[in-house]
């Protein structure tokens, strides 16, 4: 599936930078399968193949999360999801967690 031009244009300039850290090798095996699926606010979202996502969080989270921010300061965070995640509709409130109603003042919300 074609990237879409904002996806394309926020992730070449991070893979860049992340490759000058990474051997050949590394970059390949670890880096190169990751792909762009979403943006939202300052969060970028990265498909990872189910068996490398566990290892690329641990090994190279901070690289990802430093990379995307000198390359593209409004990016805050670097958010490895798996083959099947779809983004969320961009009018689509998040979910309240459960048992949270039961604390909030009314008079405060």
């Amino acid at each position: 599936m074609p990237l879409h031009p904002e996806l394309e244009t926020t992730w070449q300039p991070i893979r860049a930078r992340i490759r000058d850290e990474l051997t050949d090798y590394a970059f390949h095996i670890w880096v190169e399968p990751l792909e762009p699926a979403a943006r939202a606010g300052g969060t970028l979202f990265l498909r990872a193949p189910r068996h490398l996502r566990g290892w690329v969080q641990d090994r190279y989270g901070t690289l990802l999360r430093d990379a995307a921010r000198r390359a593209v300061p409004d990016l805050t965070s670097v958010e490895l999801v798996d083959e099947d995640w779809t983004p969320p509709a961009a009018d689509e409130a998040p979910a309240p967690i459960a048992g949270d109603s039961d604390r909030l003042n009314p008079k405060y919300t």
